[in-house]
């Protein structure tokens, strides 16, 4: 039998998790490491989570990168800080859902290209800004709204998580980030308007209809909460996309889904859109939006 090549996994989060499983026949998981301190001398499925500087005495030099938030910035870090070869880092395993993803919003944006000018897009789960660089990049002309703590999770979040052991999740994940980070990747970002707060709240204000918002945030309450916030503000046509719904380690978006899509009866379809782990809501319009006012 052919021995399996030693790798190093960056990222010990819900990505690691997923992609465990994928993986470990092919190859030999060593460690895993990790920015976030907090995760440092635990284990993931037995296997070391370390801090990134310990590359330097592990001997193997293939990373594999197992979530696509915060990609190039990882790639750049291994690359200028610590030396490695940019062929020594795989990023096949995340590159081909977030290439769907790139892929499914592209067409949905020409789908949309002769809706009413006014139409805004959004996203709540920013985190540091790469599928809202794509948001930005397709829809240029229209208003993009983004929304997230840039804190990381609150404790307010996460209460109902643990309740319902939906995930691990634990105040301040997914903190590394900032407003100046994802605006620096915008094309567009005099069309980008930034609300920085807990979620749905820090929406309250806003008065706009919108034709395309994707909700990346993981935990059921503030899944539930913007699938309500944003029904009665799509566009006829409009497209809500939620990701995670089929996540092992994010049980909440699904939950929320199924929850809301079955509280209405019938009157919304859910579709996958071939990432695997990305599921759409359609259905909206001004005729069903009227049962609700």
């Amino acid at each position: 039998m052919k021995k399996k090549e030693d790798v190093i996994c960056f990222g010990a989060g819900g990505g690691g998790e997923r992609l465990f499983n994928t993986i470990s026949d092919k190859y030999n998981i060593i460690a895993f490491v990790d920015n976030d301190c907090r995760k440092w001398g635990t284990f993931l499925n037995n296997v070391p989570v370390l801090p990134v500087s310990d590359i330097k005495s592990l001997v193997c030099e293939t990373i594999i990168l197992t979530s696509a938030p915060g990609r190039d910035s990882i790639i750049k870090q291994l690359v200028e800080d610590y030396d490695i070869l940019r062929g020594k880092i795989i990023t096949d395993y995340i590159d081909e859902p977030l290439e769907t993803r790139r892929i499914f919003l592209r067409n949905l944006s020409l789908i949309q290209a002769d809706l009413n000018p006014i139409y805004q897009v959004a996203e709540a789960g920013v985190f540091q800004g790469d599928f809202a660089a794509c948001i930005n990049m397709y829809y240029p002309e229209r208003m993009l709204h983004l929304f997230d703590t840039f804190n990381g999770f609150t404790e307010a979040d996460i209460a109902y998580e643990k309740e319902k052991a939906y995930s691990n999740a634990r105040e301040g994940d997914y903190a590394n980030t900032s407003i100046s980070t994802v605006l620096g990747k915008m094309s567009n970002p005099n069309n980008v308007i930034i609300h920085k707060g807990i979620f749905p709240d820090s929406a309250r204000d806003i008065d706009a209809t919108f034709c395309f918002v994707n909700l990346d945030l993981d935990l059921f309450m503030p899944t539930y909460l913007g699938l309500c916030f944003f029904e009665k503000r799509m566009a006829e046509g409009g497209v809500i996309l939620i990701h995670d719904y089929f996540a092992d380690n994010f049980k909440g978006p699904k939950e929320a889904v199924d929850r809301f899509v079955s509280e209405r009866r019938g009157i919304y379809d859910c579709v996958p859109i071939g990432d695997g782990i990305s599921i759409l809501i359609i259905g909206f319009g001004k005729a069903l939006r009227g049962i609700y006012e």
